[in-house]
């Protein structure tokens, strides 16, 4: 009976914990001494049974441990996306605790947080590098000419952050945006430059070339101390704007000598991107003699290199006659292993047989007369002259070439001078163009208008111009909406008139440098066009 009741007392008191507490299933330890009355709760889930005897009771006996305990469970709660940032989360929702992209590195944009709370930085911008030629925050500006560069070492030094490279080196690079620090003795003016930095490991011959990207005129110098122009042991400047060809030097290195080499602008207005090349040359070979161009850099062109490439299949001669049409050396009459069919690099159309001849003692084939080209076309071709077609009339000349007095013993069969001065092209491949040919300045097609930069035009004699060199970029050609005044000018001068400036590279049907109409803003450009910022000291209205 006894028995009976106690287990009834035990039924009650369980029966009330199951209204208020959660049961678990555990594992019960060792049964409880029984205490004084009250009821008392264990947060132990599953382990040693509690302490506790029945409410009211006189320290009734214990539990016995095991089988089902009665306890409260404590667990953490997984609060991501309730929006707001708790421990142990990066972010929640649209609270980032404090942090932007700025915080964190970059130079702007925005941060965002994703479904795990954690912090995601692909919409910021990069900060922006300065000495990469690349906008790398977007905003237009790149380098140099970016306000988040203006204080930094590479953009006040020019010797701060130079390139180091090793032999051979083969490098894109670009000058927008760098700084204007160092001269170069072969240029009268100088303008922005980049500094590469080499160690020789041998005694040897380097040589550099540099292309230009855009046309822009480039000094190409070596020195041995970087800050230090009086250091200069080389430099060169024979390629002038938008002559694509390669400006060049051979240089000899000292073993272990450090040496700097400068690409510079020769002039304000001249930057832009460029290659070049650095390596040690080796003796040309077989269709290298044929390339137009001198890959062991020792001075002579092709077939004219005695050593290398005059016993080449690529120089035996063939036989037409100097001034006919070729397309490869070897249809050309030559004295010697060394004939050359000029091309557009030295200013001929369709090509135009002629052989090497030493100006000290004069040989040519059939009526050829030897000369220096630059006398002749105002252009270098190799160490020694090159013959050209005598003549007495033009009717002696081929089509398109005209028989033109250059002082020397005979006149000489070259191509015909520029007489269409209105149709955008080079038609005596002088690299000049209508108007910006000397040739078409004194015609009536050239003379000027009263039209300032940047206004309507239909013609070329409608827009203004400091000298005969007008030009109206028209909308059927060059893709200006309703025809677009401006003038050939020289970029070193910036010879153009008010509320123009000269730019180079901006219409790339012509290659070559033109007054474009200068803005503050959208609104001081017709409609059409847009008020840009190209990196130049202004921005320009273009379409």
């Amino acid at each position: 009976m006894r028995i009976l009741l106690l287990s009834a007392v035990l039924a009650a008191t369980s029966l009330l914990g199951c209204a208020t507490q959660t049961t678990t299933t555990g594992t019960g330890g060792a049964g409880g001494t029984g205490g004084s009355g009250g009821t008392t709760t264990t947060t132990d889930p599953g382990g040693a049974g509690g302490t506790g005897g029945a409410e009211g009771g006189t320290g009734g006996m214990g539990g016995t441990g095991g089988g089902t305990t009665t306890s409260t469970s404590s667990t953490t709660e997984d609060l991501c996306g309730n929006g707001v940032k708790d421990d142990g989360e990066q972010c929640d929702g649209k609270d980032l605790g404090g942090k932007t992209c700025a915080s964190i590195g970059f130079s702007g944009g925005q941060l965002q947080c994703n479904s795990f709370c954690a912090i995601v930085a692909s919409g910021c911008t990069p900060p922006e590098n300065c000495n990469n030629a690349e906008d790398d925050d977007q905003d237009g500006l790149f380098d140099c000419l970016d306000p988040d560069c203006a204080d930094k070492p590479t953009c006040t030094d020019s010797c701060a952050e130079p390139k180091i490279v090793t032999l051979p080196s083969f490098t894109f690079s670009d000058t927008t945006g760098r700084p204007a620090m160092l001269s170069s003795s072969c240029s009268p003016a100088s303008g922005s430059e980049v500094v590469f930095q080499l160690t020789a490991t041998e005694t040897v011959d380097m040589t550099i070339n540099v292309w230009s990207f855009n046309g822009t005129d480039f000094t190409l110098s070596v020195r041995t101390a970087c800050a230090d122009d009086a250091s200069e042991i080389a430099c060169v400047n024979k390629v002038g704007p938008f002559d694509f060809q390669a400006e060049t030097l051979l240089v000899p290195l000292v073993k272990d000598q450090t040496y700097f080499v400068v690409v510079d602008g020769t002039g304000a207005n001249d930057f832009g991107g460029f290659q070049i090349d650095m390596q040690v040359p080796l003796p040309e070979f077989d269709f290298q003699c044929d390339n137009q161009f001198d890959d062991d850099f020792d001075g002579y062109l092709d077939c004219d290199d005695p050593s290398d490439c005059q016993s080449s299949t690529y120089c035996q001669p063939g036989n037409q006659p100097p001034g006919a049409q070729c397309f490869s050396n070897t249809e050309c009459a030559a004295t010697g292993n060394d004939p050359i069919c000029l091309g557009l690099n030295q200013g001929f159309v369709d090509g135009y047989c002629s052989e090497f001849c030493d100006l000290a003692n004069p040989v040519c084939a059939g009526d050829g007369i030897c000369a220096d080209p630059i006398d002749v076309t105002g252009k270098p071709v190799s160490v020694n002259g090159i013959c050209f077609d005598a003549c007495t009339t033009n009717g002696d000349c081929r089509p398109g070439y005209e028989c033109v007095d250059r002082g020397l013993a005979q006149n000489v069969c070259i191509v015909a001078p520029e007489k269409s001065c209105s149709d955008n092209m080079d038609n005596d491949a002088d690299g000049l163009y209508d108007c910006g040919d000397p040739d078409c300045q004194g015609t009536p097609a050239c003379v000027p208008g009263a039209k300032a930069a940047g206004q309507p035009c239909v013609q070329n004699t409608e827009c203004f111009a400091n000298a005969n060199d007008p030009i109206c970029l028209t909308s059927a050609f060059f893709g200006f909406p309703g025809g677009y005044c401006s003038q050939f000018c020289d970029p070193a001068a910036n010879d153009c008139s008010l509320g123009s400036i000269c730019i180079q590279g901006i219409v790339f049907q012509l290659d070559a440098p033109l007054c474009m109409d200068t803005c503050n803003q959208q609104a001081d450009c017709l409609p059409g066009y847009f008020c840009q910022d190209f990196g130049f000291p202004q921005k320009i209205c273009t379409p």
